[in-house]
């Protein structure tokens, strides 16, 4: 990997785990565009009807492994409008319970999320957010609080005991979830006899 492409993969690496708004190169080069993949943020998949947005990020992978936000220039779909809306490009919104597919195509590259969209349960429950660890050898933190009430809630993530169903594909640490091979897991973190559970999906790169 050459010096630019490792500085613009640690940097989307660093900003899926802070879920800091991203800033990727958008002009043109002379690499090929090899694959496509779109991402959640760190507030994973799961809306509330009614609440705030969701934003999912497009990025290309060039040959030369430099990744490129192109989500203002994809089409993004909902595979039920009623259920998901797709605000503009990249943003959706909940409106009711149910689950719903995001379809995004770019240049004749295509990929897809599940966006679910859940009322919250009964007090106290655990709250679950966490980057999308989407191809290997990536790291993004997961964070789980405790909420016992509206706007009262607490971060209970070094106190939660994490779970992999699947170490193979993507191992968990106070947290810190590293993908490892491609395949499927659940996470799931545990406390105070509450638990939440995040389905994960590790994607070949390309």
């Amino acid at each position: 990997m050459n010096r630019t492409a490792h500085t613009c993969a640690l940097a989307l690496a660093i900003l899926t785990v802070c879920g800091c708004k991203a800033s990727f190169p958008t002009q043109p080069t002379a690499a090929t565009v090899v694959g496509f993949q779109v991402q959640y943020t760190i507030t994973g998949g799961t809306l509330q009807p009614g609440g705030a947005f969701q934003t999912l990020w497009a990025l290309t992978v060039d040959s030369d492994r430099v990744y490129r936000n192109v989500t203002s220039g994809t089409i993004w779909v909902s595979s039920d409008p009623t259920v998901v809306q797709v605000m503009s490009p990249g943003a959706v919104r909940g409106l009711k319970a149910g689950v719903a597919q995001v379809s995004a195509s770019y240049g004749g590259f295509a990929d897809s999320l599940l966006v679910r969209v859940e009322q919250f349960p009964p007090y106290p429950f655990l709250s679950f957010m966490m980057g999308d660890p989407r191809v290997p050898d990536r790291t993004v933190m997961a964070r789980v609080s405790l909420v016992t009430g509206p706007s009262r809630s607490e971060d209970v993530t070094q106190a939660a005991t994490w779970y992999s169903s699947n170490p193979q594909v993507a191992t968990v640490d106070h947290g810190v979830v590293t993908s490892v091979s491609p395949g499927n897991t659940e996470i799931t973190a545990t406390y105070d006899g509450l638990s939440r559970t995040y389905h994960v999906s590790v994607l070949p790169l390309g």
